[in-house]
């Protein structure tokens, strides 16, 4: 569902994490956007979109290494980099 605000489209996220499983899916302008903990490697994050292109990979490390596979709205890359970014810091304060 896409919220707006006069009659602008915001981003909607929808959470659910594990520690080892977790995901996130964005919708934006009537797009689907979904990020992902690859399996098996659990410092490479991929922002894909509905059609399953894989729009953003994210690498964990100091620095996080964020790299853009195509062009994407302002508002999704700064959720999609947030959520990473706040996943990592539970996971920093876990352990």
């Amino acid at each position: 569902m896409v919220l707006t605000r006069n009659n602008q489209p915001l981003a909607a996220m929808q959470y659910q994490g594990r520690l080892l499983h977790t995901w996130s899916e964005m919708i934006y302008a009537g797009r689907g956007y979904r990020l992902s903990l690859i399996k098996g490697q659990p410092d490479k994050y991929i922002l894909a979109d509905e059609d399953g292109n894989e729009l953003l990979t994210a690498i964990a490390g100091d620095p996080l290494r964020v790299q853009l596979n195509r062009a994407l709205p302002l508002t999704i890359l700064i959720m999609a980099v947030m959520r990473i970014v706040d996943e990592l810091s539970s996971t920093a304060a876990i352990l």
